[in-house]
């Protein structure tokens, strides 16, 4: 019983670094594009571009937020 409690532990420790890795890469693909160009005059004029560019800007944004509340709603129901 013991054997298989530590292998339990050992299985749900990988997984939780592994989630941490995951999370540290998702925050930094946030940032990278949300630091991306994007002034018009960085597209050379091409204003699909450059919509395209901040509609990506706009949704990474979003996204980030969303999970952050989401987060947030976890951990208050824990709590209580």
């Amino acid at each position: 019983m013991d054997k298989e409690i530590e292998k339990a532990k050992s299985v749900s420790d990988r997984v939780a670094e592994l989630m941490e890795l995951n999370r540290l890469e998702a925050l930094e693909t946030y940032k990278r594009v949300l630091h991306l160009p994007n002034d018009l005059g960085q597209f050379a004029g091409d204003h699909l571009a450059h919509h395209r560019r901040l509609t990506l800007q706009l949704n990474a944004a979003a996204s980030f937020m969303s999970n952050q509340i989401k987060v947030d709603e976890n951990t208050l129901k824990f709590d209580c």
